[in-house]
């Protein structure tokens, strides 16, 4: 945090900035009326929803905004550069030198192509060549610097070979390379496991009590709370409300930012909505108005021939092995147990590399297991016979993280959810009015229709996601970590749609997350994994607020939290 006392030197500074784009359609203002002061040794974070503009200003800052970019602004210098009338040649020697940039995902800013000691020589020589063995003693430096462990080993692999964590810390790396008094961090946590993203964290504080100035671009507002001294909120490519971190968090001004707050899911947001929108209604049916905006009307269509609070799916002694690259047998799951009840949620939470998505492909019956069984209603259906698995895979929906990936990005939307429709059709015709239902129960519209995956924000397509895993009337729907991607008031609404849908269609729910805030606002009960065990069950209050394992508590431990001000928002 910015030491008290005499004000610093201003490093970064811009008055009115302007970004927009030539487009075939002409130009597109996306950036107004862009003000930022970044003083030597603060932290500056710049929150905002998908597409509030606040990557996009800050990249037109040390001109990486795109060729098609119009940048104007009063004021854009950093120190005694003007960037407005600074050459290419000036801002190439600006990056990497004096400011760094860490992008949000590691995965794809690293060449996979190239070893990491290679990635980091390139920084370093990006002003000037350096002998080989200076090189060398610099990158163990750096890496030792952000928290690599041993690093002569971590230097020679390939960025796939590292872990989310480890390949986050070898971009920062990349960034320090030069040791840039600016280091601009565009969601550097995002997707990540919170003892992960405790570690990235750690690197940053480290940074920024060495002198270091961040700019912190987020999403996450309790990652800012942890970090900035400063806020500036945006929305639609305008600046909402800037201040104090604490007056920001503690006294929000502007509604929006005060809507970004009570988004934040927690145990405290347990039973009440956290987006502003009403609850989604489905089409023919009455609503009935409840505490909290949630409709307990369900659909006699599908809920019918459901009992209540049977077992609807079990897992006894699941095991499951995979062979290493050395050749060694590596235990992904190991002994789980669990019952999930009708009505019910089970969240399954742990670090990445804990086996939670494996059960969950397991469960599934995407991958076989070795040892135990995955019973559905009393039959172990993975291993039963063809037609009773197609029944049973009918009961089963399952929504991933990244539904673009799963999506042909040829179709459109009335083409991936009519898909699913006619799978389980049994012969009768599918039109646009059941696929229009389907996309009104999960907050859509007949406009979507003919969009495609690439046309759609990510919360729209989670929905087409959400909309095609219903399609089938599954009684069961397992959602793998399906919104841990989004940002926090698109996260909002699509744990108010599942809310609703669980209500009205009598689902049952398998949340597989990294994200214990999400899991303890959503999930009745709780399986907590770490190296394929279960280390803890219980319900979700008894596991977040008394932890009894030691790995359940270092996890409670390691998540970041707002003020405490903001503890009942």
């Amino acid at each position: 945090m910015m030491p008290q006392g005499a004000s610093p030197a201003v490093l970064l500074e811009a008055r009115n900035l302007a970004v927009g784009f030539r487009t075939p359609l002409g130009y597109k203002r996306v950036v107004s009326a862009f003000d930022l002061t970044l003083h030597r040794g603060e932290t500056l974070a710049i929150v905002g929803e998908s597409g509030s503009g606040k990557t996009v200003a800050t990249r037109s800052l040390i001109g990486l905004a795109g060729d098609d970019a119009v940048v104007t602004a009063d004021v854009l210098r950093f120190g005694d550069l003007d960037l407005l009338r600074a050459s290419s040649q000036d801002l190439k020697r600006l990056r990497g030198a004096r400011v760094g940039y860490v992008l949000q995902d590691a995965l794809v800013s690293l060449d996979p192509l190239r070893r990491i000691r290679s990635e980091i020589a390139e920084s370093l020589n990006a002003h000037g060549r350096l002998p080989k063995p200076e090189v060398d003693d610099r990158t163990l430096r750096l890496l030792a610097e952000v928290g690599i462990p041993d690093p002569q080993i971590r230097r020679n692999q390939y960025p796939g070979e590292l872990s989310g964590g480890l390949r986050q810390r070898a971009l920062i790396a990349t960034a320090l390379a030069l040791h840039p008094p600016v280091i601009i961090a565009d969601e550097p946590t995002t997707a990540l496991d919170v003892v992960v993203q405790a570690q990235v964290l750690g690197v940053l504080q480290e940074l920024i009590a060495g002198g270091t100035s961040l700019i912190l671009i987020s999403h996450d507002l309790a990652v800012v709370a942890r970090l900035a001294d400063r806020i500036i909120v945006m929305k639609s490519g305008v600046v909402v409300e800037t201040g104090p971190r604490d007056e920001v968090l503690g006294n929000p001004q502007h509604e929006y930012t005060r809507a970004l707050i009570r988004a934040v899911p927690s145990g405290d947001t347990r039973g009440r909505r956290l987006s502003a929108s009403a609850a989604t209604p489905v089409p023919g049916q009455p609503q009935q108005a409840v505490a909290g905006g949630i409709d307990p009307v369900r659909s006699p269509r599908i809920a019918a021939d459901r009992g209540a609070g049977g077992i609807v799916l079990q897992a006894r002694n699941l095991s499951k092995w995979f062979h290493g690259p050395d050749g060694q047998r590596l235990k992904a799951v190991s002994n789980v147990s669990f019952d999930l009840h009708e009505g019910e949620v089970l969240g399954i939470v742990g670090e990445s590399g804990s086996g939670k998505s494996t059960l969950a492909r397991l469960l599934l019956a995407l991958t076989d297991y070795d040892e135990g069984q995955v019973l559905y209603r009393g039959i172990e259906w993975p291993r039963a016979d063809e037609k009773t698995r197609r029944a049973v895979r009918g009961k089963i929906s399952v929504v991933h993280q990244d539904p673009y990936s799963s999506f042909d990005p040829r179709w459109n939307v009335r083409r991936i959810v009519k898909d699913a429709l006619m799978l389980h059709a049994g012969g009768r015709e599918i039109t646009d009015d059941d696929v229009l239902e389907l996309l009104q129960a999960v907050g859509l519209d007949a406009s979507h229709l003919r969009m495609r995956p690439l046309h759609l924000s990510g919360g729209q397509r989670q929905r087409v996601a959400i909309a095609r895993a219903l399609a089938v009337h599954p009684e069961i729907l397992i959602l793998d970590e399906a919104v841990s991607a989004l940002d926090v008031s698109i996260q909002a609404q699509i744990l108010d749609l599942l809310e609703d849908l669980k209500a009205r269609y009598a689902l049952s729910i398998l949340f597989v997350s990294h994200d214990l805030g999400v899991v303890h606002h959503i999930a009745d009960r709780v399986l907590v994994m770490k190296d394929g065990l279960v280390v803890e069950e219980g319900s979700a209050q008894a596991v977040f607020r008394d932890p009894r394992h030691s790995y359940t508590k270092e996890l409670v431990a390691a998540l970041p939290r707002l003020l405490p001000v903001q503890a009942g928002a």
